[in-house]
C-alpha cells in the first residue's frame, strides 16, 4: 500500500473517532444546556403563576394540566413532606397520538392559610430525535472531509510527493557498475532536498567503494594468473628432462596439479565476483536445445571415456533471453557434473519440454550434508540467469 493510502487512513480513523467522542460529547451538552433552559424557563413560570395568584387574590381558571401547570390544595402534614423537584415525563398528545417527553416541575405554595401543591409542565425534545439528528450530521460531516481528503490526497499530495517519485525512479534506473552520474529533479521542498543529498553522497561513496573493490580484483587476478602460468611453463619444461627419477616426476606432477587447480580457483572466484557485481549486460535470444547439442558434442570423448549413454530429447523448442557467456557456463557445469559424477555404464538424461530443462543421470549415493549441495556460491550462476520464453515451435 502506498504511503498516501496509508496516511489517508490513519488520518480518516483518527477523524471518524474524533468524530464519534465529539457526537456523545455533543448530545450530553446539549441536553445539559437545554435541561437547565427548561428547568430556569419552569421556575420563572412557577415565579409567575404565584405572583399573580398573590396579586389577584385568587386562582386562575384551570382544570388540567392543558394550560401547562395544575394546583391542588394539600394538607398540612402532605405539605411539609411534599417535595420540590424536576422529573422527566410522558404525555399523551392528542394531535400526533403519540407520546411526548415533557419535563414537570412540583413545588408548593401557601395562599390565605392554606397549603397548595404546583405542579407546572413545559414540552422537551425527544432524545431520540437529537440523536439522530446528530448521527446524521456527523455521518455527513464525515462524508464530506472523506470527499475532501480524497481530492486532497488525488491532487494536493500527490504534487507535494512528486519529487520523491522522480527521486525513486532515478533511483531504479541507475546501475552502479555503469558508473553513470546520477542527477535528481530540483525541488522546493527542504525535506526531499536532505534526502536527495543523502542519496547522491551515498551513490558516489559506493560508486568509488565498488570501482576500487572491481580494480582491485582484476588486478590481483591478473597479478595472480601471470606468476601461474609462468610457473606451469616452467614446471612443464623441467618435467621433460630425461634425468629425473620417477618420484621427482610424480612430485613435479602433483606440484603440477596443484597449481593448475589453483590457477582454475583464481579464474573462477574472479568469475564469481563478476557474476555478483552485475558485470554481464549482453543479453541475446539463445537457442537452449542447440546450446545443450553443441556442448554434448564438445563432451563426446569424456562420454565415451566414461562409457556413458547420453539421450537427448527436445519436445519443445526454448527460446530465452539470456547472456550467452552465462549461459554456456551454466549448462557446460550441469553436463560436466552429470558424467563427472555418473557411474561407468550409467546414463544421463536431457529432457527439453515446456520451458524447463531437465537434467538427470546415475551416480553414487551422496554421503556428505545434502544442504551444503545448494549453498550462495553454488547458485550464484542459476540466480543472475532467468528464462524468459518468447516463442515455441
Amino acid at each position: 500500500m502506498k504511503l498516501l493510502n496509508i496516511t489517508t487512513t490513519y488520518i480518516l480513523i483518527l477523524l471518524f473517532t474524533a468524530l464519534s467522542l465529539w457526537s456523545v460529547f455533543f448530545y450530553y451538552s446539549i441536553t445539559k444546556a437545554f435541561y437547565e433552559n427548561i428547568d430556569e424557563f419552569l421556575n420563572k413560570r412557577e415565579f409567575e403563576i404565584i405572583q399573580g395568584i398573590k396579586t389577584n387574590s385568587g386562582f386562575p381558571n384551570q382544570s388540567s394540566l392543558k394550560t401547562d401547570f395544575k394546583i391542588e390544595p394539600v394538607t398540612l402534614e402532605s405539605y411539609h413532606t411534599l417535595p420540590i423537584s424536576f422529573t422527566d415525563l410522558q404525555l399523551p398528545e392528542p394531535f400526533e397520538k403519540e407520546f411526548e417527553p415533557y419535563r414537570q416541575l412540583s413545588t408548593k405554595f401557601t395562599q390565605s392559610g392554606k397549603y397548595y401543591k404546583l405542579t407546572i409542565v413545559a414540552s422537551l425534545l425527544d432524545k431520540e430525535e437529537i440523536i439522530d439528528t446528530i448521527i446524521k450530521n456527523v455521518i455527513c460531516l464525515f462524508l464530506l472531509i472523506l470527499f475532501l481528503l480524497v481530492i486532497l490526497n488525488r491532487i494536493l499530495l500527490q504534487r507535494l510527493w512528486k519529487p520523491f517519485y522522480l527521486s525513486l525512479s532515478t533511483l531504479k534506473k541507475y546501475r552502479l557498475d555503469k558508473d553513470v552520474p546520477i542527477y535528481f529533479e530540483t525541488t522546493n521542498i527542504n525535506e526531499f532536498k536532505e534526502l536527495n543529498k543523502a542519496v547522491f553522497t551515498l551513490i558516489k561513496k559506493n560508486n568509488l567503494v565498488f570501482q576500487n573493490q572491481k580494480q582491485f580484483i582484476e588486478n590481483a587476478s591478473h597479478e595472480i594468473q601471470t606468476p601461474l602460468a609462468r610457473a606451469l611453463a616452467k614446471i612443464e619444461h623441467f618435467i621433460q628432462r630425461k634425468e629425473l627419477s620417477d618420484e621427482t616426476i610424480q612430485t613435479i606432477v602433483s606440484i603440477n596439479g596443484d597449481l593448475e587447480k589453483l590457477s582454475g580457483l583464481n579464474k573462477s572466484l574472479l568469475l564469481l565476483s563478476k557474476i555478483e557485481n552485475e558485470q554481464f549486460h549482453e543479453i541475446q535470444e539463445i537457442n537452449i536445445g542447440e546450446l545443450i547439442d553443441k556442448i554434448d558434442n564438445e563432451f563426446e570423448d569424456f562420454i565415451l571415456f566414461k562409457e556413458v549413454n547420453l539421450a537427448l530429447e527436445v519436445k519443445d523448442m526454448i527460446l530465452a533471453s539470456l547472456n550467452p557467456f552465462l549461459a554456456e557456463i551454466l549448462f557446460r557445469n550441469l553436463i560436466k557434473n552429470a558424467i563427472y559424477h555418473n557411474v561407468t555404464k550409467g546414463f544421463i538424461k536431457i529432457k527439453i519440454d515446456s520451458n524447463i530443462v531437465t537434467i538427470v543421470n546415475t551416480g553414487n549415493e551422496y554421503e556428505g550434508n545434502t544442504d551444503l549441495l545448494f549453498n550462495r556460491r553454488s547458485q550464484l550462476i542459476i540466480q543472475r540467469i532467468s528464462f524468459s520464453k518468447h516463442n515455441r515451435s
